[in-house]
């Protein structure tokens, strides 16, 4: 099992590469569920899908923030 999602993963990452806007988004939801699978074996996930995630999580905080007023 870990294969096949260490395998969809590494397929992920060339189609968020390429995505835009709700389909970007979408996958990375996809790619998020993947690496809490495999952290939930206690397997190693990738540094660039760990990222990624991170990288839209500070977004996501970033834009909360900047509709807050003064």
């Amino acid at each position: 099992m870990s294969k096949e999602l260490y395998d969809r993963i590494g397929a992920l990452r060339g189609e968020i590469d390429r995505a835009e806007g709700a389909q970007r988004e979408a996958l990375i939801d996809t790619l998020e569920s993947a690496v809490m699978a495999l952290e939930a074996r206690g397997t190693p996930v990738p540094g660039w899908a760990k990222s990624r995630i991170a990288a839209r999580r500070e977004a996501e905080m970033e834009d909360r923030f900047d509709n807050m007023p003064i």
